[in-house]
């Protein structure tokens, strides 16, 4: 059998979550990649290589106790370094909801109505899971690929549904399939927490022993991991 890309990043991923211990509190970015040509008149052309950022953490600072390196160390033995991608929760944005005050530690609760995800045509009953970002008139269209089991609400037309009976859910790629296709201009919305899908950045993970039983290992990036098809 030939071998694929698409065969390789299917396989290559455990359902598995990161230590939430360690990933809160993280250094987190959203990273663009972009060419910037500039002449000597000062003028540069500017070309988006990426339609959408990747993540990336610096985790290791937040190894507090001999415990966390253990954990963290046994979790990279389990996704082999760098091989395999795995679940990972980004605190700073994880849900479809937003903030409504200045004051709060937590997001809002999620709702059905938080993100339109499509409108039916009384044909298609796939659709992909996305969350939107706006500013002033401005809108940025996320692809949410690993939506968390049990957060999930879907409505048609504000009507919510009942998974297994209405729709079903592919929590590895975020793809929603309605047993009947939504009819003609039926708004498709949805609210949930989501994962990011990430990897480590190395393949060694150095750790610094200070003392009996304390340690730590302070330069553990993640990144987020895209799929082949984007």
């Amino acid at each position: 059998m030939p071998f694929t890309f698409a065969w390789q990043e299917a396989n290559l991923f455990k359902d598995i979550t990161f230590p939430d211990n360690i990933s809160y509190g993280a250094e987190v970015g959203d990273g663009w990649l972009t060419d910037v040509v500039q002449v000597r008149s000062g003028h540069e052309q500017r070309i988006q290589q990426w339609a959408e950022p990747l993540l990336e953490m610096q985790v290791g600072h937040n190894i507090k106790n001999w415990k966390d390196l253990q954990e963290l160390r046994t979790f990279a033995r389990i996704v082999e370094g760098q091989t395999y991608s795995f679940r990972v929760r980004d605190h700073s944005d994880y849900t479809s909801s937003g903030y409504t005050t200045e004051t709060q530690s937590q997001p809002d609760t999620i709702t059905k109505d938080d993100v339109e995800i499509g409108v039916g045509d009384a044909a298609e009953t796939i659709f992909q899971i996305i969350k939107k970002y706006t500013f002033d008139s401005e809108v940025n269209t996320r692809t949410i690929r690993k939506p968390i089991s049990g957060t999930l609400l879907v409505a048609l037309n504000g009507a919510l549904q009942t998974e297994t009976t209405h729709y079903t859910v592919d929590y590895l790629t975020g793809l929603i399939t309605f047993v009947s296709p939504p009819g003609g201009g039926v708004s498709v919305t949805c609210g949930y927490e989501f994962d990011v899908p990430m990897r480590f950045v190395s393949d060694k993970l150095n750790t610094i022993l200070s003392s009996y039983n304390k340690g730590s290992m302070p330069d553990i990036g993640l990144r987020e991991q895209r799929a082949f098809e984007e």
